[in-house]
């Protein structure tokens, strides 16, 4: 008897037909990111544009600590080049990629520029990625 296996039922996905793969999701599943409409895709990329743009700025980890640093409220350029041993030029630079980021505001006391993060989103990615990598050597 020739051995056919076409019709064998597995429960190796890798052997598996699409069809008998799909067949095992739940049907009560949220529908997937490729279920959307064509102005859901739209806003989504644009949402995930912003968030693009927000984790390359802080792919820098000088940036990334000066944000840290600012997440335990306001700081001046000095403040910060003080705690991170940087030139004042290099911090000015930094700050100023990230205002143009609209990571942080700035506001003026007196002769200082006061630096802050900008909103609870930003605030809320520093707080997250400082517990998990930088908590035990928080400044």
């Amino acid at each position: 008897m020739p051995l056919d296996d076409s019709k064998e039922q597995t429960n190796d996905p890798k052997k598996g037909s699409a069809l008998a793969m799909t067949d095992a999701l739940p049907r009560d599943q949220a529908p997937l990111p490729g279920d959307k409409s064509g102005l859901e895709m739209a806003l989504m990329a644009d949402r995930a544009e912003e968030a693009s743009s927000i984790m390359r700025a802080l792919g820098n980890p000088h940036r990334l600590l000066i944000l840290c640093i600012l997440s335990g409220g306001e700081a001046s350029v000095g403040e910060i080049q003080e705690q991170l041993g940087l030139r004042q030029s290099l911090v000015s630079q930094h700050l100023t990629r990230l205002r143009a980021d609209d990571l942080v505001v700035a506001r003026r006391s007196q002769q200082f520029m006061l630096y802050s993060l900008k909103n609870d989103v930003v605030r809320d990615l520093i707080d997250v990625l400082c517990r998990h990598y930088l908590d035990e050597c928080r400044v």
